[in-house]
């Protein structure tokens, strides 16, 4: 997969350069007819990684966009607000964002509620809005972001590290209330 090196954004005064791809450009698109006619009747489920904070800290670099959600927190509502408004034709998928340590998460509840909580409602909502679920990977201790996600609208959690997470109290506190997905597990979904 591949980790970042460099990031563009080394200083603010570069935002206005970054040059986002073209979405709506048709060869990124070249591939999903074709795997939806061979899909027949089964659950199809496009997928994009890295969607908003892991796409930020890419750009800015993560020491820098955790420092500057404290620094810098008009620039980083910014990014966020270019990062979301990047979209193209397809609408429905799955995506990551890790958002926890191995024992706590990445930045404070209150933190996250200020610069993400209604980003992500948004997307959520644009997912739902086409017809489609809403699905989330992210590893380490999440367990309070969970209700942070439930309450903005997905449908679907992936965590891949039950012992960070204490898989008995996030059955207890979440069951019932969104679907848990794994590799080797399929779930229902209800809306």
């Amino acid at each position: 997969m591949g980790q970042p090196k460099g990031h563009p954004l080394t200083s603010w005064d570069l935002l206005d350069e970054i040059n986002f791809p073209d979405p709506d450009d048709d060869w990124r698109y070249g591939a999903i007819e074709e795997a939806l006619a061979q899909a027949g009747d089964r659950y199809v489920l496009i997928g994009c990684g890295f969607t908003l904070f892991e796409r930020m800290h890419y750009l800015r670099g993560f020491t820098e966009l955790l420092e500057d959600l404290h620094a810098n927190q008009s620039m980083v509502h910014e990014l966020a607000e270019r990062v979301l408004e990047y979209r193209g034709r397809v609408h429905g998928f799955s995506m990551t964002d890790d958002w926890g340590t191995q024992d706590a998460s990445i930045i404070s509840i209150p933190m996250w509620r200020e610069f993400f909580r209604e980003r992500y409602r948004r997307l959520y909502d644009a997912i739902h809005d086409a017809g489609m679920h809403a699905w989330m990977h992210s590893c380490g201790y999440v367990n309070d972001v969970i209700e942070e996600w439930i309450d903005v609208g997905l449908d679907v959690v992936n965590l891949q590290q039950p012992r960070a997470l204490g898989i008995e109290e996030i059955g207890r506190r979440y069951r019932g209330r969104i679907c848990f997905a794994s590799a080797s597990s399929a779930c229902a979904i209800s809306r």
